[in-house]
């Protein structure tokens, strides 16, 4: 990787739109930089330290967010990724990180698939960086919709090389770490999401809670070359909306989350904003898009506790279907032999 530009370099080329601010925000994106290192090694050597056995219930208890006043320097940034250390890779689920620059707000979190790391699977780290009106807001302060105040996102995924995917003035840019150098180096500029693609990320384990229009497009989709579409598709999930987001961005495709439907789960509003918003901002900029069905992500209101809206997200052509096929269903307008109990994903009582 001899040669390549470093992202202390690349960020010295960037203003934010505020030169003002652009020293607080590039000394921010450093810090979440080396936060995300910090915790894939924590994670590659969870087995070394835990001597977990596959298969074995995971425990579930959250550390408690870095939550406080501003931090600056390195004794404030030491102190930050201790507090990751002190949860990742342990068997836990972390909550969400915060730290402060100013009015600016950084919300990381360290592992967005727990589960993944019982079998040494990918997973990654996802971050983004909110415009604050006060010095000291925390998450509970912001409101949606949340395209009023991201400032730039992204996320770390922990594969064979550690990734760093980053959203910012409205291009996006992907960086792997030189392990000899210890240094995050750029190999892609102004990545570019395909229009159209044949990969669908959807949990097929919870068909059964499809709705109509999910279930007729990947009915369609899963006929194959014969079929509707008249193409052959792949259908892949991992657990990690991480790692399957990075896999659209790279060569297109469709992540497909139908919701939860109203039945209680994690909180909407930290599930918006500590996941899906990061990852939907990637996506945009990246000229994709993301919707929950009718509704573009970025520009939803609040809503309640516990409902988590359909996600869908990637390369346009197949998102504007799955919406249009939303908009048919509701509408009572459309006419699809593959919709009803003929479908390939028909109930089997």
């Amino acid at each position: 990787m001899a040669g390549r530009k470093t992202l202390g370099q690349f960020l010295e080329q960037v203003t934010f739109g505020d030169a003002s601010s652009s020293p607080q925000l590039r000394t921010l994106l450093l810090d979440l930089a080396s936060a995300c290192k910090a915790i894939a090694r924590r994670v590659a050597d969870a087995p070394l330290r835990t001597g977990a056995q596959v298969g074995t219930k995971r425990r579930q208890r959250s550390v408690a967010p870095v939550t406080g006043g501003p931090l600056s320097g390195d004794d404030g940034r030491r102190a930050w990724i201790a507090r990751l250390r002190s949860g990742t890779g342990e068997g836990y689920r972390p909550n969400a990180c915060h730290l402060y620059r100013g009015r600016h707000l950084a919300v990381l979190l360290p592992v967005d698939s727990p589960a993944n790391l019982d079998f040494n699977a990918t997973g990654g780290t996802i971050f983004s960086i909110l415009r604050t009106e006060a010095s000291g807001e925390t998450l509970a302060d912001l409101v949606r919709p949340a395209s009023r105040a991201q400032v730039c996102s992204g996320y770390a995924i922990h594969g064979p090389t550690l990734v760093l995917v980053l959203a910012l003035e409205g291009k996006v840019q992907a960086f792997a770490l030189d392990r000899h150098k210890d240094e995050f180096v750029l190999t892609h500029t102004d990545i570019r999401i395909p229009a159209a693609a044949d990969r669908i990320a959807i949990d097929a384990s919870r068909m059964r809670f499809w709705p109509p229009p999910i279930r007729r497009y990947v009915d369609e989709c899963l006929a194959g070359a014969s079929g509707p579409r008249g193409k052959d598709f792949k259908m892949q999930w991992t657990g990690s909306m991480v790692a399957d987001a990075h896999r659209i961005l790279m060569g297109g495709g469709v992540f497909v989350c139908p919701g939860n439907g109203g039945r209680a789960g994690q909180s909407r509003q930290s599930w918006l904003l500590q996941e899906v918003d990061p990852i939907t901002f990637v996506i945009e900029r990246a000229g994709g898009r993301a919707s929950s069905r009718v509704t573009r992500i970025l520009d939803m209101g609040p809503s309640g506790p516990s409902w988590r809206p359909p996600l869908m997200f990637g390369s346009v052509e197949e998102v504007e279907r799955l919406e249009a096929y939303c908009g048919g269903h509701e509408a009572g307008s459309y006419d699809a032999p593959l919709f009803a109990e003929r479908g390939l994903f028909r109930s089997s009582v």
